[in-house]
């Protein structure tokens, strides 16, 4: 049940602030699984009556700055079978931003369909993304050849992979084999060399 004290508590990305059954998302949150979750930093606002949970932000161009942007580059946060967080650091190779909230869905990944999204990216990986929309998780897609994964870290020992094939990286520590949807902006050097 919501009080007086949750009303315009300030909230990061990734807080969590209702189910559904309670509130239905609203501006600034997202729903995964039925919880509805904050997506940009900012005050709450429960809405009484149409039932709906709002996060105000704090910077409004904020978003007129990711609507313009051509590339973001962000870290993988956490996945599930078909969707990853994505926690934005830069717009255009140059501008450092401050922290926010992005998800990618394994459809915004290339043109063939994926069982999951790990066999394109991985918790720790460094994607070059392309932000669909101003929506709010910031929806993103690593479709084309110049969006994808530039830096890759092993899922077992966490070391630095390294770019066997357009697909494929091998752990420079472990030799752990895994699948990777590579940008060709990638960082990560062809194996051997």
């Amino acid at each position: 049940m919501v009080t007086q004290l949750d009303q315009g508590n300030i909230v990061l990305p990734g807080t969590y602030l209702s189910t559904i059954e309670e509130f239905m998302p609203g501006d600034g949150t997202y729903d995964k699984q039925g919880l509805v979750y904050a997506g940009v930093v900012g005050r709450t606002f429960y809405d009484m009556i149409n039932r709906k949970v709002n996060v105000i932000g704090f910077k409004k161009n904020y978003m007129q700055t990711l609507k313009k942007a051509k590339s973001l580059i962000g870290v993988i946060t956490s996945v599930d079978e078909d969707m990853a967080q994505v926690y934005i650091i830069a717009a255009d190779e140059t501008r450092f931003l401050r922290p926010f909230s992005g998800v990618l869905h394994s459809s915004q990944v290339s043109q063939k369909r994926l069982e999951q999204i790990t066999l394109a990216v991985r918790i720790g990986d460094i994607i070059r993304a392309r932000p669909l929309s101003a929506a709010v998780p910031l929806p993103l897609t690593i479709k084309g050849k110049e969006f994808g994964v530039l830096v890759a870290h092993c899922s077992q020992c966490g070391g630095i992979m390294k770019k066997i094939d357009d697909e494929h990286v091998k752990c420079s520590r472990c030799g752990q084999v895994e699948n990777r949807k590579l940008s060709n902006f990638t960082m990560v050097k062809k194996h051997g060399s």
